[in-house]
Parts: C-alpha cells; structure tokens; sequence
C-alpha cells in the first residue's frame, strides 16, 4: 500500500494514486478468490481528509468478501478528525469503518479510533524493532567533547522542527559545544526555506546541519556518534515513534513530549518529557543532559534495557501471532 513516493506527495490527489486504489482493490479481490482467506488485515488513514478518501473506497468495495477485519491503526487520530468532519462523510466513514472485528492500537494514550467505530476487540500491541545497534556495541561516549544532539523524522513544523531550532538557538547563546543534527526530509519546498532561513538569520549554521534522508549503515553510525535524541513532536498523525526505539536501542537519552504515544514509551529514568511547542522547557531539558554527562550515559543504558525487555521485533511479531489466532 504504498501510495506516495515521497513525503513531500504524502496527502496530495495525484492521478497515479487514484489508478493505484483500483488496482489494489483488483489485487484484493484476486487473493481472496485464490487464497480463499476469510480475514482481512488493513492499517486505516491518519486524520487527513484524502487518506481517509482513499480508504473509503477501498473498503466498501472489499470487506463484504471477508468474513471478519482487523484494523491496525499505525497512524492515529481519525476518529478525532471524523468527530469534527461534514455529516456526510462521517455517515460514509462509518459504514466503511464500521464494527471490525480487531482494532490494533499502539497506546493506551492515543485516540480511541477502535472504539469511535466500534470494534469489537481493542488491543494494545506496541511496535518492534529489530536491533540494529547490536553490532555497533559497545558505545563509548563519556569523553566527548562534542555535545551531538539528534532529530530523526519528516521535517514538518508540527514535528517540532521550529520548536527544536529556537531552543538551539537559545542554547547556541550559552555554549559552542553542541551540534544539532536533523536527519530527514523536508515536507515541503516552503517549509524548508523557513527553517533554512531561521538558521541563517540566527547564525545557527555551525550548530545546525541539515543532512537529508540516511538509511541503513550511514544512519546507524549517526545513532551511534550522537550523544541525546530530541523529539518534541505534535504531529497530528502520531502514535508511537519507532524513531524512539531507534534511540533507546542505542543507548540514547531521549527529550521528548507529552503528547499522543511518546509518554507510554518514553518514562522518567531514560528521558526527559515536556509540553509540546515549549521552546524554552526544551531548551532546559537538552542543557541538563549536556550539563550531566554521567546522568545522560545512564538514562540511555537504561533505554537499551527497557527496548530489550519491550520493543524487540522478536517480541512484537509474538503478541501478534497471539493477538491474530483470536480472529
């Protein structure tokens, strides 16, 4: 179902997408007539009109050839959208969203999306990750100099982009010792000038670097070689954070905010949580870190602990396979 090749085209109508609905629709009702499966798994829009659109569609025209639905909310929120959407689409959503079987969540702390349709079983599965810090161990950082300080995700403003950057600049101010890396791509050709440009206007352009998209061994090394990962989003459609893992797997102190997932992940002894749009709680939270580096190197030994204990992909697929076998 991937029906943006960027994330800059993610929630914009495009002809390409609109062919790609029908087809999965065809390849839908292909596997069911060859494979005769009786449930259908599919993981429902965020709260954004056109993935919402997109669905409608997809699932009046499916879910009448199977028996039951399970629906995975990887993206949270739409029934908070729904709630406040025309009659008429609300009236159209239910009936295409109406009474699954299974609804999946991620947190007890996000949307209840499963019970806004009704479903008849609600469980709470988190995700998993498989660990790709485990080659790079063991992670030596109590005699940098360099403070790295990391954002990974879509740069967008309700991420906490602009909320990051003021409290850089802030910190910037007070010491030379920090770096700030973002790693990602910019939502849009204007949100990216914006944030360009408040680097420049703050002469932040030695503290913060702007690096793109990285994947695989070049994004882990960046893991690795950092010191506090920050996540102060307010997306819209978030529920848990699998960058969070990403972090807590390589033994990364996390500041982060009180918002949607993050705090069921995120607890008191591996990171900090704060309000969100809060530029100056942020910016004390980061300075405490840098300020402790003892405290800091333990929070993120006590990250690693509690990803092994509760986030491995190992034990995700497990609760799963339990959770499925009861459809």
């Amino acid at each position: 179902m991937n029906f943006s090749d960027s994330f800059k085209s993610v929630g914009k109508v495009k002809l390409k997408k609109i062919f790609h609905v029908f087809e999965l629709i065809c390849r839908i009702w292909m596997a069911r007539i060859k494979f005769k499966p009786e449930v259908i798994y599919y993981p429902p829009a965020g709260p954004d009109l056109i993935p919402i659109l997109r669905d409608i569609p997809i699932l009046l025209l499916t879910r009448p050839l199977f028996s039951k639905t399970v629906f995975h909310f990887r993206a949270a929120g739409i029934s908070e959208y729904l709630s406040k959407a025309p009659f008429w689409l609300r009236s159209i959503a239910r009936y295409a969203y109406g009474k699954p079987d299974v609804a999946i969540q991620l947190s007890r702390l996000n949307p209840c999306d499963g019970e806004y349709f009704s479903s008849k079983k609600i469980f709470i599965i988190p995700n998993g990750l498989e660990d790709e810090a485990l080659p790079l161990l063991p992670i030596h950082r109590e005699t940098r100099q360099l403070v790295r300080i990391l954002f990974v995700g879509i740069l967008r403003k309700d991420k906490g982009v602009m909320t990051l950057l003021r409290a850089a600049r802030l910190l910037a101010r007070e010491r030379s010792d920090i770096k700030i890396t973002f790693i990602g791509q910019f939502k849009s050709v204007a949100f990216e000038k914006e944030a360009k440009s408040y680097v420049a206007l703050n002469h932040l352009g030695l503290v913060v670097e702007f690096v793109g998209e990285k994947v695989d061994k070049e994004k882990w090394e960046i893991f690795k070689n950092s010191d506090i990962f920050c996540f102060p989003s307010y997306f819209n459609s978030e529920s848990f954070g699998n960058v969070l893992l990403e972090a807590m797997m390589f033994e990364l102190p996390i500041v982060a905010t009180l918002w949607r997932g993050i705090p069921d992940i995120v607890k008191e002894d591996i990171g900090i949580l704060i309000p969100i749009k809060a530029d100056l709680l942020l910016h004390d939270a980061i300075r405490g870190l840098i300020e402790n580096p003892i405290r800091r190197v333990e929070m993120g030994r006590k990250a690693r602990k509690r990803y092994l204990e509760n986030y491995t992909l190992g034990k995700h697929l497990v609760i799963m396979e339990e959770v499925l076998s009861e459809v």
